[in-house]
């Protein structure tokens, strides 16, 4: 009789032996598998047709075709645990991905037309945020299967990614937002300008929030700082090549780490505590 242990490894082994493709698993099995590798979170990658889902030490779990091609600066957000979210670009059309089934469902259409947005999954409620010459906000209830409209923000914010921390949603950086930080809060549907680097400029940024600073990591490679309380900013220049980025790509946040993955490169993570990117292999 096989231990739980010997028959999670051959699960995976089996998966990773199919060809083209790893073979289609059910999520319960892929979770089995991810609990007996220490993992409890999926890292999902999508690059055109093809959905590969990775494991927070950098194994990939599984591979297949999705029957819809999404362009390369389209939005990926993680919804519930079984879900994602992919915000297609230069359109208004938003699709629901289970990983059960790896059926796309088109949801209702935005009330505008977005490319480069930004995009947070709260409490089922699907957030999106500005784009390339889009003012507006409006978010997505998953209960009531419709859209409805936010507060709008003080700048015309795209190419950058939304962060939550404790009961809030933090927007800045990217094109066109002035170097302006702007939190909004749901329950009060209300935007809040605070204190910000003077002349910021991080187009295609993504955010992290802690108690005491805002973090960005650039496409450029560089890890910016912003000390909340003395108001200052270091700058790590050459944390990660530029092609490593996890702009545009969807972000787990585990602890002190937020993980992303990108298409033939594997899986890399950015941890807050040593300021330090590294690559799992």
């Amino acid at each position: 009789m096989c231990t739980y242990e010997q028959r999670a490894k051959c699960q995976l082994c089996l998966a990773k032996r199919s060809s083209p493709h790893f073979q289609r698993l059910s999520f319960n099995l892929i979770r089995e598998i991810c609990s007996y590798l220490g993992a409890f979170t999926l890292i999902p990658c999508i690059t055109d047709s093809k959905l590969s889902l990775y494991s927070l030490q950098g194994r990939l779990l599984l591979t297949t075709e999705l029957p819809v091609s999404f362009a390369c600066h389209s939005v990926v957000c993680l919804g519930e645990i079984t879900e994602l979210y992919v915000i297609a670009a230069e359109s208004r059309s938003v699709y629901q991905i289970n990983i059960n089934t790896i059926a796309p469902v088109l949801l209702p259409a935005m009330t505008s037309t977005r490319d480069f947005p930004g995009a947070l999954y709260w409490n089922q409620v699907l957030y999106v945020f500005g784009g390339v010459d889009n003012h507006h906000n409006e978010k997505y209830s998953v209960q009531e299967h419709k859209w409805g409209k936010t507060a709008q923000t003080a700048y015309n914010y795209m190419r950058r990614s939304p962060c939550r921390f404790k009961d809030e949603i933090y927007l800045s950086g990217g094109r066109n937002s002035s170097g302006s930080v702007e939190i909004y809060n749901p329950n009060r549907d209300q935007f809040t300008q605070i204190a910000g680097p003077e002349s910021f400029y991080l187009e295609r940024a993504v955010l992290l929030v802690t108690a005491k600073e805002l973090l960005w990591l650039s496409s450029a490679g560089k890890v910016v700082h912003w000390d909340r309380e003395a108001l200052q900013v270091t700058v790590r220049v050459k944390a990660y090549r530029k092609k490593d980025a996890p702009w545009g790509r969807a972000q787990v946040r585990e602890g002190s780490r937020l993980y992303w993955a990108k298409e033939g490169r594997g899986v890399f993570y950015y941890d807050c505590l040593r300021d330090q990117v590294c690559q799992l292999v």
